[in-house]
């Protein structure tokens, strides 16, 4: 099952080791495609360096704007680019900037 696959995934990394077959696996168990593993991948990792580049390590970042949490924004903003685009990560960037309140 999907919950017994995680506990497995979980018990590997904590010993340091990792299966990309079971990761892939497990994957496909959350019927989620190589398309939205790469978008939800890069547009995680691009909040986070906006998270640090806007005070993040200092505590001045505010996670919640306009009553909702910078990963609804995310969300929103990447809903509305283009994956196929090379420089995606850079218009996920400019359109969480363009939303933090300044």
């Amino acid at each position: 099952s999907l919950l017994d696959n995680l506990e497995l995934m979980t018990g590997l990394c904590a010993a340091k080791r990792f299966s990309v077959p079971l990761f892939m696996f497990i994957v496909s168990q959350c019927e989620m495609s190589a398309d939205e593993l790469y978008r939800q991948y890069v547009g995680k990792n691009v909040l986070n360096f906006f998270r640090q580049d806007n005070g993040y390590k200092e505590g001045t970042y505010v996670k919640v704007w306009e009553g909702r949490e910078d990963n609804e924004h995310l969300v929103e903003v990447m809903d509305a680019l283009d994956l196929t685009k090379p420089e995606f990560s850079d218009l996920v960037y400019e359109g969480l900037r363009s939303r933090y309140p300044s």
